[in-house]
This record gives C-alpha cells, sequence and structure tokens, in this order.
C-alpha cells in the first residue's frame, strides 16, 4: 500500500536497509527505526513529506541525506556516532531534536531553528552554546553531560524555558538565568559554579 502513513520498525538489529521505504516516500510521515542497524540514511532523500523521524542508536555517522525532509518537525538521533549537524540547517520546522550521546563539539547548526521547543543534546562534547542565539522559543532543554562552561545565551528563551538540565558540565556562574522566571525544572549538579 503505498498510502501508508506511519512504519515502526523498533528493536531489529539485523535489520541494516530500507531502502525499498522510497516507495512510500510520497505519504510517510512517521518513521521510526530505533535500535536496528541502519547506519545509511540516503534513502530517506525522497522524504520530503516526513514529519517525525526517530533512528536512535544505529551507528548513524552521516546525516546529509536529511537536508531534503524539510517538512520534518520531530528528529531523534540520540545514541549514534554523529559529530557534525551542518547537513540539518535546513530543517528550520523542527520542534523537538534529539542528538543526545553523540559526538558533537557545538551546535552552530541550530542557528536558524526559530521553532525549536525542546532540544536534548546531552551526552556530546559540546563546549559553547551560540548556535543558540536565535532559537528563542525553547521550553525544554537538556545539555548534561558536556564541556559548556557559559549558559548565558540560555537567556534569551527565558520566555520559555521551562525545564533546564546543565549538570555535569564546567559551568561557574548561572546568574544570567535568574531571568528564566518560568522555570518549573532546573538541574546544575556537578558543576564549578561560584554565582547562582
Amino acid at each position: 500500500n503505498e498510502d501508508i502513513y506511519e512504519l515502526v520498525f523498533d528493536n531489529n538489529p539485523e535489520l541494516t536497509d530500507l531502502s525499498v521505504l522510497k516507495t512510500y516516500s510520497s505519504s510517510l510521515g512517521i518513521l521510526s527505526f530505533d535500535n536496528c542497524g541502519v547506519a545509511d540514511l540516503s534513502f530517506v532523500n525522497t522524504f520530503g513529506n516526513l514529519v517525525t523521524l526517530s533512528a536512535i542508536n544505529n551507528g548513524i555517522t552521516d546525516v546529509s541525506a536529511l537536508s531534503y525532509c524539510v517538512n520534518l518537525e520531530n528528529l531523534y538521533l540520540s545514541k549514534n556516532k554523529i559529530s557534525n549537524l551542518d547537513s540539518v540547517k535546513i530543517l528550520t520546522n523542527l520542534k523537538i531534536l534529539d542528538i543526545s550521546s553523540n559526538q558533537l563539539v557545538d551546535l552552530k547548526a541550530l542557528e536558524g531553528m526559530i521553532y525549536l521547543s525542546e532540544l536534548h543534546a546531552s551526552g556530546n562534547k559540546i563546549k559553547e552554546l551560540s548556535g543558540l542565539k536565535n532559537v528563542t522559543q525553547l521550553g525544554v532543554v537538556d545539555l548534561s553531560n558536556n564541556e559548556i562552561s557559559d549558559v548565558s545565551i540560555l537567556a534569551k528563551s527565558s520566555l520559555k524555558l521551562k525545564s533546564i538540565n546543565i549538570s555535569n558540565n564546567k559551568i561557574s556562574d548561572i546568574s544570567s538565568l535568574a531571568v528564566c522566571n518560568f522555570l518549573t525544572e532546573f538541574v546544575a549538579d556537578n558543576n564549578e559554579l561560584t554565582d547562582i
């Protein structure tokens, strides 16, 4: 059936190739293949109507094919081997992005993602947050287990931020976040705090 909207193939570790799915490229809106062996995303380059993609724990290193998925709103890529997000900067409709447990050192590719409301980027090697300067709709941000020392850029999202997790970083000053009046959850354990 070429009108299938949702396909889920989670927890099939022997599944390594989904190129046969190109048949569904015009109708597919949700695709999930968590905990599989699909390291090559090139097959998604015709999925212009895809709204949600979940590819957690697949050994993915290259996400360049995602630049064709311009309607993506929810993208889950945690527990892969991604070190570069440049090709996803065109995905300006993203609302939820999970890039936790990868090999990222910065978030510069997120600069134009003005609708991003939820960012999960824990467990990377991120040192600075300049890529978030225009991301003012953030409501939930998890930047734990990185190498971040300055979080002042998050204050630009102060009217929306409800949850911040910046634990296990190198942060010494969080006073800039005092303007975040709507916080219901704030976690900053295991840092180098000297001022709150």
